[in-house]
């Protein structure tokens, strides 16, 4: 299985009409075959220009190794309509989002995982507004879905929730979301947000804003009223590498809560080794 898949991974890696050809005419003889053509795309896909990736869509589309995958993602095993679901969103199969969103539905949590992931891989609108759906029936695990929209294609969708009234029980995974996004507006919507926020809320937006390089917003937020805010503010402000909040850091080590001193030693510490 290993020498297939890195034959697949040698057509990947400088792609062309006879080589994908032959690949997807060998990865239809078997459903692991499909899979290693799967796993192989996956990984070469940030690589691939928008013409190789068309190209490879088509050959496997052509040999008909989507619709064997879609038909395997009916099957009573379990594992192999995960791997199937997952196999569809490595390729980047559009037209097998249906699908992919009623396999979030599945009776089996695993299941509802790999088509969350799938989901996630296939990067459109409709996909994040699945997901978002999903997020709010409480179907995947909260983490899986913030995994699955860690991308700037669901900024739009992200936002508009994270400013619904209906959905402010889930602001705290959105706001990590949101975090993954490296969207400007995402920041501005996350710093409106901060006054208003529970302190669990607050804590998430600082996270998130490290992610997306706020330092600016994150020094702000060693002035919060509550301790875990400014806590995780000094532990961010040591990741990201600030050295303009030195002196900010240095005035933690008075902070009246433990953790936020301690978050302040170990911010300081990783600021001197850089």
């Amino acid at each position: 299985m290993g020498g297939r898949r890195a034959r697949f991974a040698g057509f990947l890696e400088g792609p062309e009409d006879a080589g994908l050809r032959r690949a997807a005419a060998a990865a239809v003889r078997s459903e692991a075959a499909a899979r290693d053509l799967a796993a192989a795309a996956g990984t070469a896909w940030p690589g691939l220009v928008q013409a190789e990736r068309d190209l490879l869509r088509y050959h496997v589309r052509a040999a008909g190794i989507g619709a064997a995958l879609e038909r395997a993602t009916h099957s009573l095993i379990p594992r192999r309509r995960a791997r199937a679901a997952a196999a569809l969103g490595e390729l980047r199969l559009d037209e097998a989002f249906p699908r992919l969103e009623r396999l979030l539905h599945d009776r089996n949590v695993r299941v509802r995982i790999a088509a969350a992931r799938a989901l996630g891989c296939l990067g459109t609108p409709s996909a994040a507004r699945a997901l978002l759906a999903a997020l709010e029936a409480d179907m995947v695990p909260e983490q899986r879905i913030v995994e699955a929209l860690g991308g700037a294609w669901a900024e739009g969708p992200l936002l508009a929730a994270f400013r619904a009234p209906r959905t402010v029980a889930l602001r705290v995974p959105l706001a990590d979301a949101l975090g993954r996004t490296g969207s400007a507006a995402a920041a501005e919507a996350l710093v409106t947000a901060m006054p208003a926020a529970s302190v669990d809320l607050r804590v998430r937006i600082v996270r998130a804003l490290a992610r997306l390089g706020e330092s600016g917003a994150v020094r702000a937020a060693m002035s919060d009223p509550h301790g875990s805010v400014r806590a995780q503010a000094a532990w961010a402000l040591g990741r990201m590498g600030d050295r303009g909040a030195h002196d900010l850091l240095e005035a933690g080590l008075l902070d009246s809560a433990p953790r936020v001193r301690a978050n302040c030693i170990a911010a300081l510490r990783r600021l001197a080794t850089r």
